[in-house]
């Protein structure tokens, strides 16, 4: 869920708690969807000839066609948000966030912070730490690490100052 809508807060002033299972379940659904968005650039990549017939503006494709699959760089840290949203229906999703780097301080900070006051239940795994983590992996022993947003969105600008501050206060000290 994002932070932020225009000039209101969206954050719920109360968590949202889910049973073992259900938390399982969600997470599932996140895997298997990201298994279907990285199948879907694949086949998009390897298939120029459905680019026009799902009406891609032309300066896309161009891009596209350039774009060689066995050049798609493994083990990256890539990050994939899914907005999932509880209806009469069950869980279904609204949108998947592969392109920004917005969430972390809710699912990370914010939870933590909310832990406080629920301390008989368990929090999950902190995506931020996980994100530093498969940075530092990718960027391996002694490599570089360079934080970079869209100038254009303060909340990505903080995204990055948090991301940053949990690379100084950790064990990887490779920020540039």
């Amino acid at each position: 869920m994002g932070h932020q809508s225009e000039d209101h807060s969206v954050v719920a002033d109360f968590p949202l708690i889910l049973d073992q299972e259900e938390w399982n379940s969600l997470a599932g659904y996140a895997e298997k969807l990201t298994r279907e968005v990285l199948a879907a650039e694949g086949e998009l990549l390897c298939r120029p000839d459905l680019h026009k017939i799902l009406g891609l503006p032309e300066s896309i494709c161009r891009v596209l066609r350039k774009c060689a699959p066995e050049k798609i760089a493994t083990g990256a840290a890539r990050v994939m948000r899914f907005d999932f949203h509880f209806t009469p229906e069950g869980w279904r999703i609204s949108e998947v966030n592969a392109d920004v780097p917005g969430g972390f301080i809710e699912a990370s900070g914010f939870v933590e912070l909310m832990a406080e006051y629920y301390s008989d239940h368990s929090i999950p795994p902190n995506p931020a730490e996980a994100y530093e983590d498969a940075i530092a992996v990718a960027a391996g022993e002694g490599g570089a690490i360079g934080l970079v947003h869209a100038t254009a969105h303060c909340d990505d600008r903080q995204v990055m100052q948090y991301l940053a501050k949990g690379f100084s206060e950790g064990a990887c000290n490779q920020l540039s």
